[in-house]
């Protein structure tokens, strides 16, 4: 369904996507940032056909003709004279259809003559990216209970996927957070999760995405034909002093009066040109109505239900038993290690 978008909006297949591994992330924030573009333009498409379809069925129809964000959004923005209040109802009513995550397996139900494999495609791919969207931005803003909603999400979503750490782990988390660990350790853990190193709106991160990024700050730094001092020297003095160098570079700015020297590696784009083609290419194909019999041929292409497989992957009990299977071997491990500790202390020495 993603690729779809990749030719109609000139992106470069290979910064995307790695085709040698399986067809792995090449660059995370490129990619995330084509899916969020890609879905905007969604979200503007299924806005503008819930705010203007009504108003075009009023049309003469043998003048019927797509809906566009120039010709008619735009229009109904200028003209309807409580606008604000419409777009606020617009949204209500996308969000409650959205979040039935059984609604695209009810339509899949139907004979093959009367299903949408376009519009159930488009569903999916709202509902998806739109619960990838949220876990993004609750992370950005620190909002630990938020993430953890997503979490829940993704959690079920693995649990029928080739990737079988990430189900394990996601799985073994969400136990943890709901029946494993005491409340003491819940609150620890949601207190902890997330770090703001330069206490700024919007600048929460994972503490395992702040260890990468320290990382990757080091190995820039670096230099392939660099001789053993100078290697050692960055490793065991220049390192150490990383967040010391950027709290230098904080306070340069401060004093400078340079608002955005902060956030030199990250270029803030206007991508308002692409979501705009993709919302008026789903608007000339009417992606937001349904139309009995549309890509019947094309069955094969339609789109993962991820909620309603990993369910399934869920209900086959494999992935519970895997977990239940390792905790038993950590405890075995565990009190093996404290009996052989315990004993030591009676052993007689040499």
């Amino acid at each position: 369904m993603l690729s779809t978008w990749i030719p109609v909006l000139e992106k470069d297949t290979s910064k995307l996507w790695d085709k040698s591994g399986g067809g792995s992330v090449k660059d995370f924030r490129t990619c995330f940032d084509f899916v969020e573009t890609v879905l905007e333009g969604y979200v503007l498409a299924a806005l503008t056909t819930e705010l203007c379809g009504h108003a075009l069925m009023n049309e003469n129809k043998s003048n019927q003709r797509p809906l566009s964000i120039e010709h008619d959004l735009e229009e109904f923005i200028k003209t309807h004279p409580i606008a604000d209040e419409a777009a606020a109802k617009a949204v209500t009513d996308l969000a409650a259809g959205l979040t039935d995550f059984n609604f695209v397996d009810f339509l899949r139900s139907e004979l093959a003559e009367e299903r949408d494999y376009v519009w159930e495609n488009v569903i999916l791919y709202m509902q998806h990216g739109l619960i990838l969207r949220s876990f993004d931005r609750a992370l950005s803003d620190g909002d630990v209970g938020r993430a953890i909603a997503s979490l829940s999400y993704f959690t079920i979503w693995f649990q029928k996927s080739s990737r079988h750490n990430y189900a394990a782990e996601t799985l073994r988390l969400s136990a943890c957070l709901k029946k494993v660990w005491s409340k003491d350790l819940v609150k620890f853990y949601m207190d902890n999760c997330l770090i703001n190193i330069s206490g700024r709106a919007g600048a929460f991160q994972p503490c395992d995405k702040l260890n990468e990024n320290f990382v990757d700050y080091v190995k820039s730094n670096e230099y392939a034909h660099a001789s053993a001092e100078a290697t050692a020297f960055q490793h065991q003095d220049r390192a150490l002093l990383t967040m010391e160098f950027l709290d230098i570079r904080d306070k340069l700015a401060e004093q400078l009066g340079v608002e955005h020297i902060k956030d030199f590696h990250h270029t803030v784009s206007d991508n308002f040109r692409e979501v705009k083609i993709v919302a008026n290419s789903l608007l000339t194909m009417k992606g937001f109505e349904k139309k009995p019999g549309r890509g019947v041929g094309l069955r094969e292409s339609q789109a993962k239900d991820l909620y309603m497989q990993g369910l399934l992957g869920l209900a086959d009990g494999a992935g519970l038993d895997n977990l239940k299977e390792a905790w038993y071997k950590d405890r075995q491990i565990n009190v093996s290690h404290f009996v052989c500790d315990y004993v030591k202390q009676f052993k007689p020495e040499d």
